[in-house]
């Protein structure tokens, strides 16, 4: 257990391996200055998983107002990922990002997703959509659904009289003071196909991130239609209005939520 047998973790293991695979700035930061520290000479290649650049969403945090504990970190991102062999990263845009920070060695690694659509119609499709897991009250996808249902839902709900389902681990625990009579908090959820097929939006509505949208390519693998923020849409790249709907505020995201369900040949366009 790297967290409670560092040393022992160390000791057993990174000696006796020709590669390490890191992931996350925090976890690199206790490996050089903690474990290594105390190791002697490394005799493996080093790897730095960069799944998501968090300096890059500190800024967006604090642009929005808020403090974060990742601006405030006592060690810097890219200098860390410099003492790696090789840094692996899920975009082109981390990629450049990496290279112009001076990392000389980057790899792009994403994911993939299969295509596999439910066939349920439109009127049987009734929901709007948000899937995320939420680690605490400050993780991104718990402000980005909060702030959905403060200044996006009512004017959505008025428009469709429709239902918001919310899924994905620690939902029900974060978030569950959410639910009312039109938003109903599921929590973690064994299968989330029943929830994909009788959603008829997907939203994204997230005001900080970095990394890839991994919910935004799971919603379109399930032929479920997104509306996305700006933010979302700068990291996929798709286009708008062909792909799926971008919003930069409130207003747009709640009036392109409103013509997305209503709208069943848009709906399709997108879903194609």
């Amino acid at each position: 257990d790297g967290l409670r047998n560092r040393a022992a973790l160390t000791k057993d293991y990174c000696r006796c391996s020709d590669v390490v695979w890191v992931s996350r700035p925090h976890n690199l930061h206790v490996l050089l200055t903690q474990c290594l520290a105390v190791a002697g000479p490394r005799n493996f290649r080093l790897i730095y998983d960069a799944e998501a650049i968090f300096s890059e969403r500190a800024q967006q945090k604090q642009a929005l107002g808020g403090a974060s504990a990742d601006a405030v970190e006592p060690y810097h991102e890219f200098a860390l990922a410099g003492s790696a062999d090789t840094v692996v990263v899920v975009s082109e845009n981390d990629k450049t990002a990496m290279l112009q920070s001076g990392v000389h060695s980057v790899h792009v690694v994403g994911f993939e997703f299969s295509p596999s659509p439910a066939s349920t119609g439109f009127a049987q499709r009734r929901t709007f959509l948000f899937v995320g897991g939420v680690h605490g009250s400050d993780n991104p996808n718990a402000d980005s659904i909060r702030y959905f249902c403060r200044a996006i839902w009512p004017a959505v709900q008025q428009a469709t009289a429709a239902s918001l389902i919310v899924a994905g681990y620690g939902t029900d625990q974060v978030l569950g003071d959410l639910n009312s009579s039109t938003i109903k908090v599921l929590g973690a959820q064994e299968d989330l196909r029943p929830s994909y097929e009788e959603a008829r939006v997907f939203v994204v509505p997230t005001r900080y991130a970095a990394g890839l949208p991994f919910k935004a390519y799971e919603a379109a693998a399930f032929g479920v239609p997104l509306v996305v923020s700006d933010i979302i849409a700068r990291q996929m790249k798709w286009r708008d209005g062909i792909d799926y709907l971008v919003a930069g505020d409130a207003d747009t995201f709640a009036h392109q939520c409103s013509r997305l369900y209503s709208d069943p040949a848009l709906r399709q366009t997108l879903r194609a």
